[in-house]
């Protein structure tokens, strides 16, 4: 399981300042894309509400993380031969790579664990490697020579702290059709304020075929 603990500032990625970071695309791209003038109370509804969920959405149908945030993912265990891993299944050893339940992984901060005694202890991320199969789909693995310890046998014994996401500016440049996917979105969500569509039966969506594939780039591998 990986969950959102905070949304980093742009003093994190060596900015100045501690304000946050802006989403991926912008007001004025949103109103262009909608062929609106800018209004006082639509504007405030698409960036407070309509940005933020476009993009929501997009993180949770590609599982990769688009605005830049610390997450925390946990595991019963370490992935062990004969044990239970999302690594491939070809591999044994006691150094299988853990991966990532979410994409775009930026940095490990810290690996901590429950030893078999009961202890809380840490790893040294000196020693971890982060390796990326593409952008989406990243493998935390160790160094050569080395076995993941033993954790006693509770819920949650592993909990791996870990940044992700892009700057606004560099997502665009290397993900445009996500930028697509989230203004198309940004487009249905203000055109359809309702659960359902007045006269039309339920609500039709946007063709998932052709949506969905513009979040292709990001969008991690389906896990066993």
């Amino acid at each position: 399981m990986s969950v959102v603990l905070d949304y980093l500032t742009e003093a994190d990625f060596g900015g100045a300042t501690t304000a946050a970071i802006s989403e991926p695309v912008s007001l004025d791209q949103v109103l262009a894309h909608l062929r609106i003038d800018e209004d006082a109370g639509d504007s405030a509804f698409l960036e407070s509400v309509v940005i933020p969920a476009a993009r929501q959405l997009a993180e949770e149908r590609s599982g990769s993380v688009i605005k830049p945030a610390r997450y925390q993912q946990t595991l019963s265990e370490f992935p062990r031969s004969g044990g239970s891993s999302l690594a491939p299944f070809t591999r044994s050893s006691n150094s299988l790579p853990i991966k990532f339940a979410r994409g775009l992984i930026e940095s490990v901060e810290s690996v901590s664990y429950i030893d078999i005694s009961g202890v809380n202890k840490s790893l040294d991320v000196s020693k971890l490697s982060i390796v990326k199969i593409d952008q989406a789909n990243v493998q935390l693995c160790l160094n050569a020579g080395g076995d993941w310890p033993q954790t006693a046998n509770v819920s949650n014994a592993v909990t791996i702290t870990y940044l992700a996401g892009m700057l606004p500016e560099k997502f665009a440049t290397q993900f445009p059709s996500v930028i697509h996917w989230i203004l198309l979105a940004c487009g249905w969500a203000y055109e359809n304020r309702e659960m359902f569509l007045t006269g039309k039966g339920t609500a039709i969506e946007i063709p998932a075929g052709y949506a969905d594939s513009l979040l292709k780039p990001i969008t991690i591998s389906t896990r066993f």
